[in-house]
């Protein structure tokens, strides 16, 4: 990470919400904005801050800032990541022999920060356009995590919020909504190049939408996934070709995903999971578009206590 450029990665967020029945099972609703939902999230953080620590306990994240600007109908948020196992930072300069470490002290970690921008108009139904920083040890995985505990945080001390009405219009029947964010990378060309060079072993076509179905009379056996393994017979045509045909299907045949089994041209074997409907990375940072940013004024440090005016700016002009 350098001191005077950025990278940003490209995906969209997409928004769902639903609710339990006893009776129906699992029922989608409406969702919010994007835009009520910060502003729920923004305010539910000054109460409790929702800090996520890692398995081992040496990471600790959290969102140190939202900031909603209703004029451009965008909006920024600041994750916060520190690790306390890190090495502690060196400095030194080499023309005068100096040389400098700074221990970290208690409970403190070495920080790093992303900006996640969001235009708060969708591109289409619940889909946002996202533009999330690159930064130390903060994926899009990441950050989706954390702002599904932020909002299970906050429908726990705020319900009223997440109470909707049911579609049927009776107003004396209302649902707690439960929401879920997903992002979706933006292809790079790097990928369909990739691909083309490589060798495809396979393909893994699968439906998580039925996944409360029970299979006996005692629901003790539930459905998890529903997958089709295929196999190609002519290894020479493209793959990305081939790729896009079975998303196509898959998505004809109301399958969610498609996960790609390939072989690189350094021999090295690889998976990505794309979404059947619009092609885009699912979890999957590596091949996600990207964007410079540069010319900025001030020296730029690994972390920030809140949002950075002139980062924010930059990915705001690219929304």
């Amino acid at each position: 990470m350098k001191s005077n450029t950025r990278t940003v990665k490209y995906f969209d967020c997409q928004v769902s919400a639903h609710a339990n029945d006893k009776n129906l099972g699992a029922i989608d609703l409406p969702p919010r904005s994007m835009a009520d939902l910060l502003a729920n999230m923004k305010a539910h953080l000054i109460v409790d801050p929702c800090h996520r620590r890692n398995r081992t306990k040496t990471e600790t994240f959290h969102i140190a800032d939202i900031q909603i600007d209703t004029t451009r109908n965008k909006a920024i948020i600041l994750i916060n990541r520190s690790d306390t196992l890190a090495a502690d930072q060196a400095i030194s300069d080499p023309s005068s022999a100096h040389f400098n470490v700074s221990p970290k002290q208690g409970n403190e970690g070495n920080a790093s920060s992303a900006h996640v921008a969001i235009n708060l108009i969708p591109v289409r139904g619940n889909t946002y356009v996202t533009l999330i920083e690159d930064s130390i040890g903060i994926s899009s995985k990441d950050v989706c995590m954390l702002i599904g505990m932020v909002l299970r945080s906050s429908a726990i001390a705020n319900r009223t919020f997440f109470y909707v009405n049911d579609a049927s219009g009776d107003p004396a029947l209302r649902r707690f909504a439960k929401y879920k964010f997903l992002f979706r990378g933006h292809l790079s060309a790097s990928f369909e190049k990739e691909l083309n060079a490589g060798v495809l072993s396979g393909l893994e076509i699968s439906d998580f939408t039925k996944a409360a179905v029970a299979f006996d009379a005692a629901a003790t056996a539930i459905e998890q996934k529903k997958v089709i393994y295929l196999k190609p017979r002519d290894k020479k045509h493209p793959v990305w070709d081939t790729v896009k045909s079975v998303c196509k299907t898959a998505d004809a045949n109301q399958f969610t995903s498609v996960r790609v089994v390939y072989t690189d041209d350094a021999n090295f074997a690889r998976k990505v999971e794309l979404d059947a409907r619009t092609l885009q990375l699912v979890n999957e940072d590596r091949f996600v578009k990207k964007a410079r940013l540069e010319n900025f004024t001030v020296r730029l440090d690994t972390g920030f206590e809140t949002v950075q005016g002139e980062i924010s700016g930059k990915m705001y002009a690219l929304l």
